[in-house]
């Protein structure tokens, strides 16, 4: 077995295959999860198309396995399915399905296209992960304003998440902005621990 790749010394073996494409139906949900997080490492066109079926799974942690392991495996034939899920009821699948697009498309134009409308998603945190997935492609003033933004004015959770985002993106513009809310003393504590943590990235 190859330690450095998970699962490498199995990629051929169809029997771990089978195993890990029947443990999708299986009716336990942790099962399910596991499963999509194997087939996620075994290159062969039934795990994809395992990985692809259970991003319609009842359970948002299968969903979410489903949408990494997609990822992980560069499958880019299933982008019209992955990007289905923007509009997924669960936040963190939403927000992987960004994340899952952004590495499967390879042009910036059509990404773009789906990931604008994202900035006027109701959870803050899926807003500024579709603010980063847009900086990433280039300037994008709507992106930008909405993250400092949100880390000035927003609530608590909405602050961290766009702190953060702003420190992954590396907006060197917003250090000042970041050192603000550091010094902030009327800020809430896991506020201020973002900023700490965001500045150092910056």
């Amino acid at each position: 077995i190859n330690e450095d790749e998970p699962f490498g010394g199995f990629q051929q073996d169809a029997t771990t295959v089978d195993v890990a494409v029947e443990g999708m139906a299986h009716t336990d949900s942790l099962v399910r999860r596991t499963s999509a997080e194997i087939l996620g490492n075994l290159v062969e066109p039934r795990a994809q198309d395992a990985l692809v079926a259970a991003l319609d799974d009842s359970d948002h942690e299968v969903r979410l396995a489903a949408l990494q392991s997609l990822a992980r495996a560069g499958v880019s034939s299933a982008i019209l399915e992955v990007a289905s899920h923007l509009d997924d009821p669960d936040t963190e699948v939403r927000a992987q399905a960004i994340e899952t697009l952004s590495t499967l498309t390879k042009y910036p134009g059509g990404l773009r296209a789906y990931l604008q409308p994202m900035l006027k998603d109701a959870d803050g945190f899926v807003r500024s992960r579709a603010a980063v997935g847009l900086l990433r492609l280039g300037q994008h003033t709507e992106a930008r304003d909405l993250l400092r933004s949100m880390a000035v004015l927003g609530e608590q959770d909405d602050r961290i998440h766009a702190i953060q985002a702003i420190a992954e993106w590396g907006d060197l513009e917003a250090f000042a902005l970041i050192e603000n809310e550091l010094n902030d003393r009327h800020a809430p504590s896991p506020v201020r621990r973002a900023a700490a943590i965001a500045l150092g990235s910056c």
